[in-house]
């Protein structure tokens, strides 16, 4: 095994440091700016390298003791001092902006609210075996190797409670990792929570018959085989007061991770659509736009998953002028008016060409722009440049003691 030393110059989109080995750049996962750390050459990747963080030989100030011993499995950054974490995903977003578009604040905040750890309301566990008992998971990083955890403290308590009463449940009902898939964890801040195992159908014929041993549980629990069933959709309903609306969501379908960060980014949210005509695209089960039911003109959701239609139909029952639609937005860029103000909330992805294109062809007055991934938003936001112009922007930091940051953008039309 061949070491090498380096120093370690800044953090980058993902998470990792980044140094220079023999004149090419390396990225060091765990490893933080000022370090000089011990590295083992991994992958070469044309111009770059990948390496392991083998040895700390100068630590950082800034670098502080994690909360669990699997931190890399799920939150990377617990090992940084917080207030080091806002500098560092601050200068993420304006290094991946300013590379590619004009459409950047130079004076970018990154605003967070609420509990550093304890504020995820989704786990998502897989399974082995210690000595014969059945354990939780979570995978490596880049690997599909599971970690033995105890549960993941970045969840609500009433999920890592949850998550602890179930495993040894699991456990005596002699279940074996091979006969499960994932186990997700879904809560509120009102104590809520539902756990939604995948599980073969003979093992879980198995626990059907064990179930009913069982003590009374303070959350609902459901195991499905294969596809989730329609029925268990109803059965996996949660709540989350935002902004004194209620907000119906299930067990397994997308509502943002962290609630206590929501309610200062839909009250922004709210400052740009009073009185308009809202084309909510990617719009889920309506987080962004039910809010301000009172204040704006009209709504159209636009979601392509039954889960999000399921529940974005009930939150708007009662709203005669919510209307929701049952569509890839690929397929309804015809909806698309130039009076609109478009909400865009796409996944990871970011926003499909085709919808970009319709976009700058259409032109309507206002876009409102929420990105989990700065790389796509760059790239969106370059090709809506030629036509808009910025007038707000803030990053919202979702998910504490992770590198990952969302970024809201306010775009409207050139005059």
């Amino acid at each position: 095994m061949s070491l090498f030393q380096c120093q370690v110059e800044k953090l980058v989109f993902g998470g990792a440091g980044l140094g220079h080995l023999k004149g090419q750049v390396v990225f060091i996962p765990g490893a933080l700016p000022g370090e000089v750390v011990e590295i083992e050459l991994q992958k070469q990747r044309g111009n770059f390298s990948e390496a392991r963080l083998v040895r700390i030989l100068e630590e950082a100030p800034e670098r502080i003791a994690p909360q669990e011993n699997h931190f890399h499995c799920c939150s990377p950054w617990q090992i940084l001092a917080p207030e080091k974490e806002a500098y560092w995903k601050r200068q993420i977003v304006l290094d991946n902006l300013q590379r590619q578009t004009v459409l950047c604040h130079s004076d970018l905040q990154v605003r967070e609210t609420g509990p550093r750890l304890g504020y995820r309301n989704r786990l998502e566990f897989h399974f082995t075996q210690v000595k014969n008992r059945l354990r939780l998971a979570l995978h490596e990083p880049a690997s599909q190797n599971p970690i033995p955890v105890e549960t993941c403290q970045l969840g609500l308590p009433t999920l890592q409670r949850a998550s602890q009463e179930l495993i040894l449940l699991l456990d005596d009902a002699q279940l074996r990792p091979k006969e499960m898939g994932r186990l997700v964890l879904r809560g509120n801040r009102n104590g809520q929570a539902v756990a939604l195992l995948q599980i073969n159908t003979a093992a879980k014929q198995r626990l059907t018959s064990h179930q009913r041993n069982w003590p009374q549980l303070d959350f609902q629990f459901i195991a499905y085989s294969e596809s989730f069933p329609k029925e268990a959709v109803s059965q996996s309903e949660l709540f989350e007061p935002v902004t004194n609306t209620r907000i119906y969501f299930g067990g397994l379908g997308f509502f943002q991770i962290n609630p206590f960060c929501l309610e200062p980014l839909v009250s922004v949210v709210g400052e740009w659509i009073k009185g308009e005509e809202v084309l909510d695209l990617y719009g889920g089960v309506g987080t962004l736009s039910l809010p301000h039911a009172k204040q704006i003109q009209s709504c159209m959701i636009v979601e392509e998953h039954p889960d999000a239609i399921h529940f974005a139909q009930k939150n708007t029952k009662a709203i005669p002028h919510f209307q929701v639609t049952f569509s890839k937005v690929q397929q309804a860029l015809k909806q698309i008016g130039v009076q609109h103000t478009v909400l865009l909330n796409p996944p990871r992805a970011g926003i499909a060409n085709q919808v970009r294109q319709q976009l700058l062809k259409v032109e309507p007055k206002r876009l409102i722009y929420l990105s989990c991934n700065i790389s796509t938003c760059a790239r969106d936001l370059k090709d809506l440049q030629s036509c808009y112009e910025l007038k707000c922007q803030q990053a919202f930091n979702f998910f504490p003691a992770t590198p990952h940051i969302e970024l809201l953008t306010i775009l409207e039309r050139k005059k």
